[in-house]
């Protein structure tokens, strides 16, 4: 992963980068446009997309039926996301799209 920044910091690799066949490490890695390395690291974007899945479910759901719990639950996991201090996600993305052996940081800024 190579990841730049901290614990809280969004990290993911530039889509459609892909480690060198010329080099024995695979640095620095090279683009192939439109086609998306499947070995790269998401793993933080699948939390944020499940994030806010569960929020417009819990906010729907608050909303169709009047009940508080549905509520509470939703502002529970954007507090856990932004404002808790051992689990929130800091709100850049200074290490999105990070390319392995060119930069740890945005790629396109």
């Amino acid at each position: 992963m190579d990841a730049g920044g901290g614990p809280h910091d969004y990290y993911s690799n530039g889509d459609y980068w892909w480690p060198n066949p010329d080099t024995e490490e695979g640095l620095p890695y090279i683009q192939r446009d439109g086609q998306t390395n499947p070995d790269n690291f998401n793993g933080h974007r699948i939390i944020m997309r499940q994030m806010r899945t569960n929020v417009v479910f819990l906010t729907s759901a608050h909303v169709l039926t009047g009940q508080e719990e549905y509520a509470d639950r939703a502002v529970t996991h954007l507090k856990e996301f932004f404002l808790d201090k051992e689990t929130f996600m800091a709100p850049h993305l200074r290490y999105a799209q990070a390319i392995l052996g060119i930069c740890s940081e945005r790629g396109a800024l």
